[in-house]
């Protein structure tokens, strides 16, 4: 209870509305919640139409009846405590996500809501379980709804928050209540408040997860030093190299990362990028003077062609 408590007024101290009232459904108007013998930690369930004049739901949750069992956590109360905590700060959040528009897509939905659990409950960490998944397919679109991929993108949210303020998130929502998706409000919000397209956002964070544990330059992600080494797709060292596919297929918002040791070569190294015409590309150059200093540069692409050159002088 207490927990609940104090999720319910930090996230509303954050000025997100308060879930829907269900009129008494349940026993009384009070937020219902129901405890539950599963495999799952818990799960939050739209019940019916809410009474405002958007999308919105009342809902309730149901919580693992005991919490033991599940992968260990950073919490400072214990593990069974640590997971109890994350999973009403996620839960709770999803059922006022509810009350903006119910029908929103998982994978935003989901991001968010494990996002979330940083906020309330910063010292618990259970959400680095699900890191390996982004970081070992970077290739896969931040969109992909296959439960840990979309667990794993809180990350998005965390430098969202991070790069530009904790507000961010609850002016997407807010948005979302009058018909326009998450996707078109955070674009929106990200323009008007900042001049920030989504693209660009999405590719310097997709630049700065390359700077993590042992690469960590402390300048990026505030817990890169604990978040796992993003999964590289090709390592050259020898030149030149004959013009090639990348190593994977990005979905949309997603990466593919090559990495170039000098080997023997010396000289300048002369990248080139092109892009298939059919989508839209950006391409970041990180240049490592150690393991962990890095200097960070955009290829510029030309519209339509999405292709472009740089050169590193004297490579070491």
């Amino acid at each position: 209870a207490a927990y609940l408590d104090s999720t319910y007024n930090q996230d509303t101290a954050l000025g997100f509305l308060s879930p829907p009232s269900d009129g008494g459904v349940g026993g009384d108007s009070r937020y219902d919640v129901y405890f539950e013998s599963m495999i799952y930690y818990g799960y939050a369930q739209p019940e019916a139409f809410g009474p405002a004049p958007w999308n919105d739901a009342t809902s309730y949750l149901v919580l693992h009846k005991s919490f033991m069992g599940f992968p260990p956590n950073s919490d400072p109360e214990g593990d069974q405590l640590g997971a109890m905590k994350v999973t009403i700060a996620h839960e709770f959040h999803h059922s006022i996500q509810f009350g903006y528009d119910y029908s929103e897509s998982s994978w935003f939905m989901e991001l968010d809501a494990t996002y979330t659990e940083d906020v309330n409950f910063p010292l618990t960490h259970d959400n680095y379980n699900y890191l390996s998944a982004y970081f070992t397919s970077p290739a896969m679109s931040l969109m992909t709804e296959n439960g840990s991929h979309e667990y794993s993108s809180f990350i998005w949210g965390k430098y969202l928050d991070q790069r530009f303020e904790p507000s961010l998130m609850r002016a997407v929502w807010e948005g979302a209540r009058y018909g326009a998706s998450v996707y078109n409000t955070l674009s929106d919000t990200l323009l008007g408040r900042y001049g920030w397209t989504q693209d660009s956002a999405f590719a310097e964070f997709a630049s700065w997860n390359y700077a993590t544990v042992s690469r960590n330059d402390g300048l990026h992600p505030t817990d890169a030093a604990v978040y796992p080494l993003m999964s590289i797709g090709r390592t050259h060292s020898s030149y030149p190299i004959t013009l090639q596919n990348s190593p994977n297929s990005p979905g949309g918002y997603a990466a593919s990362y090559v990495q170039f040791f000098p080997g023997t070569a010396t000289g300048n190294l002369h990248i080139v990028f092109d892009g298939a015409d059919t989508r839209e590309w950006a391409a970041y150059v990180v240049k490592s003077t150690a393991t962990n200093a890095h200097q960070y540069e955009k290829i510029v692409l030309a519209p339509g062609t999405y292709s472009g050159s740089l050169d590193i002088p004297n490579i070491q």
